[in-house]
């Protein structure tokens, strides 16, 4: 099993897909970072300048900026061109690098050979973690490099909820006590949620190869899931079961049971495909 893992791992981290995936999701958070970071930086000395800070100290304006923990790529609800573009391609980061696996094994008889030197369930155990851990990494090391480009150009300050003027986190919000007591355990808590949902996107385009003939489809389908799933409960009203939001760490509201419930149900429907892929005829 260990040995089986290690290949799909290595197969999965040294492919197109990977580099593909990191590369636009790179891309995505240096113009996040040159288009909102960087003229938030600029304007932020503007306003912390000597005179402005007497001017706004008169005028009883003075506010302790909280800018760093709401401004990176995942840390904000009103989203940015980057940050809406991101989360729309959210699932094909996922998907990329190692979703459409099993279905070329299957059609170019890698799996066959496999079959013969190893238990048929370490092999398909080996391509759903594979298939998860990259998934979750092609999605979540983005996020990581816009919050630590964020933290090259804005102050880490204790963000105060009396001065949370650019985030939407109140009281209520998910995680909110975290996000005002350990701002950087909240950041990595929604770092791996985002890894979390990545690998369970990529593991269901792993198991719809059980059902479709088209690596296309392989491909599209947690796409075509989550778009599905944004689209039908935007039109319900029930904006908190958007994956779209709840995956945001700026989210204003309480979306934690539709992140676990979602989260789920993916689970459930990744280990339903797991069993059916370990039954299938591949002779």
């Amino acid at each position: 099993m260990k040995k089986q893992l290690r290949i799909e791992l290595e197969r999965a981290f040294t492919g197109w897909g990977m580099l593909l995936a990191l590369l636009i999701g790179g891309a995505l958070a240096v113009y996040h970072c040159v288009t909102q970071v960087v003229p938030m930086a600029n304007a932020m000395e503007e306003m912390f300048a000597p005179e402005m800070l007497e001017m706004m100290k008169q005028k009883g304006m003075l506010n302790s900026p909280d800018y760093l923990y709401c401004t990176w790529l995942g840390g904000t609800e009103f989203l940015t061109p980057p940050t809406a573009l991101f989360y729309t391609v959210f699932p094909i980061l996922a998907a990329l690098p190692f979703a459409d696996s099993l279905f070329a094994d299957i059609k170019g008889g890698y799996i066959k050979n496999v079959c013969l030197r190893t238990d048929r369930k370490n092999y398909y155990l080996a391509k759903f973690i594979a298939a998860f851990v990259a998934g979750g990494v092609a999605v979540a090391a983005p996020l990581l490099l816009s919050f630590l480009l964020a933290c090259m150009f804005l102050p880490a300050i204790h963000p105060e909820i009396l001065t949370n003027n650019l985030s939407a986190i109140r009281d209520g919000s998910s995680f909110a006590w975290l996000y005002f007591h350990m701002p950087m355990v909240f950041i990595a808590l929604y770092l791996l949620i985002n890894f979390v949902f990545g690998g369970l996107l990529a593991c269901l385009g792993v198991a719809a190869t059980t059902f479709l003939g088209y690596r296309f489809l392989v491909l599209v389908t947690p796409f075509i899931v989550y778009l599905f799933t944004n689209s039908l409960f935007r039109l319900l009203g029930s904006k908190d079961w958007q994956p779209a939001k709840f995956l945001l760490s700026g989210y204003g509201a309480d979306a934690r049971l539709p992140m676990l419930v979602c989260g789920l149900v993916l689970l459930a429907v990744c280990a339903g495909g797991y069993f059916v892929a370990r039954k299938q005829d591949i002779y």
